[in-house]
């Protein structure tokens, strides 16, 4: 006797392949390269989505594809609708000129760039966003110039990871991979980016950071800018000059397939198990 499938499974839709290309800017990649996999980290899983009276049955496929900036991110990641489903993870405010194009999925966490030096450097009075960029690039080389009470060249750390460095303070990764790092001439990279060295009482150091990794921490301060210290409070209200928001952002315009892979991205981040993932690397998460 010869076996015929059953109705229901000869008319069973074909398997499709969800993926969204994710750009990640540089200043998140190295922590935050995950979120795109969160959905589903296993290859291979098969998944039914749902949207608006359709349903799709599917492997999910994520892909995280890493950047210089967040504006590399959104000139790659957008495709006018007719490409594959793309989105970014935003390290900027998500400004009205981009919202022509694109929509906020949620806002995902608040952190912000620290520069850090040793626990009773001069400089922990605090210094301009002005001052604190130049340090950054090498425009300013000497504590002397800027924090009364302290003199000596002053040497830039950044963090890097496996000799990728990431952009902070503005820094931008050249198109040329090979190219160096904007930072000041003689900056070193290091996996903490320089706070291990402040923390240890050199004073020369000036340590790049952010503040989700330092704050607790011990030995060290994470200079004021402009009058305003790092603190929960002022990072989470975006007072402090270099705070940042991270958002997950999709082009507006979208099909009913486009909106039911999203709405799976949407559904996770409000899951307590991705929030205590976020929660886990110091981020502040509402």
């Amino acid at each position: 006797m010869l076996a015929l499938p059953s109705a229901a499974r000869a008319s069973a839709p074909p398997l499709e392949t969800f993926e969204i290309q994710t750009y990640v800017p540089s200043r998140l990649w190295s922590t935050m390269a995950w979120i795109p996999d969160a959905v589903e980290p296993k290859f291979g899983t098969r998944r039914r989505l749902t949207y608006g009276g359709r349903s799709w049955r599917g492997i999910w496929n994520p892909v995280a594809v890493g950047g210089p900036s967040a504006a590399w991110a959104f000139k790659s990641g957008w495709s006018g609708g007719n490409g594959p489903a793309t989105a970014v993870l935003s390290d900027v405010p998500v400004t009205a000129a981009l919202r022509r194009r694109w929509t906020v999925v949620a806002e995902l966490y608040r952190d912000a760039d620290v520069l850090v030096v040793a626990a009773g450097h001069p400089a922990c009075g605090g210094l301009t966003r002005a001052q604190a960029n130049a340090i950054v690039r090498g425009r300013l080389t000497d504590w002397a110039a800027v924090a009364p009470g302290a003199s000596g060249p002053i040497q830039v750390f950044y963090p890097s990871a496996a000799g990728d460095g990431e952009s902070h303070f503005g820094v931008v990764r050249p198109s040329r991979g090979t190219a160096r790092l904007p930072y000041a001439r003689g900056a070193r990279p290091a996996t903490d980016g320089g706070v291990g060295a402040a923390a240890g009482g050199d004073p020369s150091v000036a340590a790049i950071s952010t503040f989700s990794r330092v704050r607790g921490l011990g030995g060290i301060c994470a200079v004021p800018l402009d009058g305003v210290a790092p603190t929960e409070e002022t990072v989470r209200a975006l007072t402090y000059p270099e705070a940042f928001p991270v958002s997950y952002v999709r082009p507006r315009s979208m099909g009913k397939f486009g909106l039911a892979l999203y709405g799976a991205m949407a559904r996770l981040f409000k899951t307590p198990a991705f929030k205590a993932r976020l929660a886990g690397y110091g981020v502040l998460t509402s």
